[in-house]
């Protein structure tokens, strides 16, 4: 399962990265289902499904960025709680984000590709953590 809602995860990740709405739609759309099977019995779980309800519900990308930190930090939890046996998950973040308050992201390769600005700011951020 956890598999399944990081894939939808980078989907809408990689969408922001391109500044593409409709793909970010999309991916929410797909987590937001991948995330409601267990999500009445797990608090996490239905935060994060309500957050990317929220975003497939937009085509704005500018109001899908600003629910994609909280989004990002929901996804961290689950993934850190799961029993993963094999892969890497970088954590990287932005100090300007989220009005500058900073916001982070995941990603499975550690070169930074900023979800929060597309190609406005494409490399900027760094790494903080490295999850698995």
């Amino acid at each position: 399962k956890i598999g399944s809602i990081y894939e939808h995860y980078l989907h809408v990740k990689n969408a922001l990265i391109t500044s593409d709405s409709r793909e970010a739609q999309l991916g929410s759309s797909a987590l937001s289902a991948a995330l409601k099977v267990g999500a009445l019995e797990d608090t996490r779980l239905n935060r994060a499904a309500v957050l990317a309800r929220k975003m497939a519900g937009t085509g704005n990308v500018a109001e899908q960025r600003s629910q994609f930190n909280a989004l990002s930090l929901e996804v961290e939890a689950l993934i850190k709680r799961a029993d993963i046996e094999s892969g890497k998950i970088y954590k990287q973040y932005c100090p300007m984000a989220n009005n500058g308050n900073g916001a982070s992201w995941l990603s499975t390769d550690s070169d930074i590709k900023n979800p929060y600005y597309g190609k406005e700011m494409l490399g900027c951020g760094e790494v903080t953590e490295e999850i698995l």
